[in-house]
């Protein structure tokens, strides 16, 4: 910068001019700019060193840096050994969330972070790691590696096709020996000579249930509840009929994770809960669970439905509860599976019969069980 155009910088703005220390604390300063890389190895240049190198320990010419990556991967590793040996509730808990029922490794996150890095490592270690038996109580026979650098697993050939010719035979032998035979009385007269001895068929009985029709004054209300597992997704199911077997509602309900003992339950008390709320006095409930009916019978149902149980039945008069077969109450059967497709809490009522319902029993109908 010449002279003059230094002067009027600092008429404009003020400044006073200077120069830049060469010494600082009784030590020189470098003056000048960086040098740049060049490819004379005589001339200044600056000392690049790839990272890998600079990560090495003093003794391999490094500076002893780690790196984040094996950081990570070592506390992955760690957590992925207290994965596979369980003892905090945290790893317990993640066991039982990410192992399968077949005892495999969930490739899915199911909304967990870490799971996919945990899952990664355990591949890690567990190909650099062995088992001892011991007192065999920890040991996975088919997938550890416990009599060889390979599992089980690993060395037997997992084609399907053997194995599903081999299932196909034993299950033709099993039904052969389940099987029944038309002789004639030679033939048994043979048999009998050489020895074999003969299992005769069981006699196949029939029994028979009319649906019956309630009592003047009286309400039938017919109960289901299914569960889609058990526990599972669940719903209940009812159909209110009067005396001449007109029906007057019916009612679908989803619920949430339940026991199908507990949906059969919470099926009676919401029958005899909207019988009470509509004004009638005397109701009999039929259910095709006995069990169920029992622990009515004996004021031995779940605890956590009494209090809903005592406010239902609070104003009625009588209640009748009986047990039925599910051959005589396949209407309310298929309103409880509807239910268990449904939001928990959701319902579905109409006046008469629902419109998906196809049929219905027929009062004082005759129905068949073969048993």
């Amino acid at each position: 910068m010449t002279n003059v155009k230094k002067q009027k910088f600092k008429d404009i703005f003020g400044f006073d001019e200077g120069c830049l220390p060469t010494i600082y604390l009784s030590i020189p300063l470098i003056q000048g700019r960086v040098p740049k890389e060049s490819g004379e190895p005589e001339s200044k240049k600056a000392c690049v060193v790839a990272w890998d190198k600079v990560c090495k320990p003093y003794k391999e010419g490094g500076i002893n840096l780690r790196r984040l990556k094996e950081i990570n991967q070592s506390l992955m590793m760690k957590l992925a050994w207290n994965f596979l040996n369980p003892k905090d509730e945290w790893a317990e808990f993640m066991r039982a969330k990410f192992i399968t029922k077949s005892g495999n490794f969930s490739t899915i996150t199911k909304g967990s972070l870490i799971w996919a890095g945990v899952r990664g490592a355990l591949e890690d270690v567990s190909a650099y790691s062995g088992w001892v038996i011991g007192d065999g109580k920890c040991i996975d026979l088919w997938r550890d590696n416990w009599c060889s650098p390979l599992s089980l697993k690993d060395m037997i050939n997992d084609d399907a096709i053997p194995w599903t010719d081999l299932n196909a035979k034993i299950y033709e032998t099993a039904m052969l020996t389940r099987g029944c035979m038309n002789n004639s009385l030679a033939d048994l007269s043979i048999l009998h000579k050489i020895g074999v001895p003969l299992h005769p068929r069981k006699q196949l009985k029939v029994a028979s249930y009319f649906w019956e029709l309630p009592n003047h004054g009286e309400i039938k209300i017919n109960t289901d509840g299914a569960a889609r597992g058990n526990p599972g997704k669940g719903g209940i199911g009812c159909i209110f009929r009067d005396r001449e077997g007109k029906i007057l509602g019916s009612f679908v309900q989803g619920l949430g994770l339940v026991s199908n003992y507990t949906a059969e339950c919470k099926a009676i008390i919401k029958g005899v809960d909207l019988v009470a709320s509509n004004g009638w006095l005397i109701a009999w409930v039929e259910s095709d669970s006995k069990a169920e009916v029992e622990a009515f019978h004996s004021d031995n149902i779940p605890w956590i439905l009494e209090a809903e149980w005592a406010n239902a039945k609070r104003s009625m008069q009588q209640i009748i509860i009986s047990a039925t077969w599910r051959e005589a109450n396949f209407s309310v059967d298929a309103l409880s599976k509807r239910g268990a497709y449904l939001l928990d809490g959701l319902c579905e009522f109409s006046l008469s019969r629902l419109e998906f319902l196809k049929k219905i029993e027929i009062p004082m109908q005759e129905y068949f069980r073969f048993c």
